[in-house]
C-alpha cells in the first residue's frame, strides 16, 4: 500500500470514496463516526483539505483503500482542549476524517495509515500526533489505542454538530 498527497485530479475519487463508505457505512448501520451522506467527508471537504495540500489517500494496486487528513489543526479547535502535552499550533499534526473501505476491516489498512502518519509527524518534527473520536466509536477508539495514542479524556471541540457535543481525544507522544 502507498499513501498520496491528493492533487485537485484526485478531489471526485476521493469523494467518491468517501461518499460509499459513508453509504455503506449506514447502510450496515455501522456509522460509528455519525458522518452525514453528502455532508462530511465528501468532495468538498476533500477539495478543501486539497487545497492545503492536507487530504491524502491510501492505496493498493490501484484502488483507493483508504483515505485521511493530515493537518496542524488549521481551525484551532484542539486550542480549547486540555492535551497532557502542553504544545503550540505547529508542534503537533492531527488526523481527522481517517476512513477506510468497510470490506477490508480488519485487514490492517487503518493501522498502516495511522503508522505513516506518525512517521510523517515525526519527519516534520512534530512532537505529538493527535486525533479524537465521536462518542461510541468503538472500532476507531480501539484503533488509536492499539498504535499507541492515549485516550487523554473529552472535549466540547466547537463544531456545532448536532447531536455531536463532545468528542473523545486521542494523543500520541513523538
Amino acid at each position: 500500500m502507498d499513501m498520496y498527497c491528493c492533487s485537485e485530479e484526485d478531489a471526485r475519487y476521493v469523494g467518491a470514496f468517501y461518499n460509499q463508505t459513508v453509504l455503506t457505512l449506514i447502510e450496515r448501520k455501522l456509522n460509528y463516526p455519525k458522518w452525514v451522506l453528502g455532508g462530511y467527508p465528501s468532495e468538498d471537504s476533500a477539495v478543501e483539505a486539497i487545497s492545503r495540500q492536507a487530504q491524502y489517500m491510501c492505496v493498493d494496486d490501484d484502488w483507493i483503500v483508504g483515505a485521511f487528513v493530515l493537518d496542524d489543526d488549521p481551525e484551532q479547535t484542539y486550542l480549547q482542549a486540555s492535551w497532557p502535552l502542553d504544545l503550540k499550533q505547529g508542534e503537533y499534526l492531527v488526523i481527522h476524517a481517517l476512513a477506510v473501505n468497510p470490506d477490508l476491516w480488519g485487514k490492517g489498512i487503518g493501522t498502516e495509515m495511522v503508522a505513516w502518519c506518525a512517521e510523517e509527524a515525526m519527519r516534520r518534527g512534530c512532537k505529538a500526533l493527535r486525533t479524537d473520536t465521536a462518542p461510541d466509536n468503538a472500532p476507531a477508539d480501539a484503533l488509536y489505542l492499539s498504535c499507541g495514542f492515549e485516550k487523554v479524556g473529552e472535549s466540547d471541540l466547537g463544531r456545532d454538530i448536532e447531536g455531536l457535543s463532545t468528542f473523545s481525544l486521542f494523543e500520541l507522544a513523538l
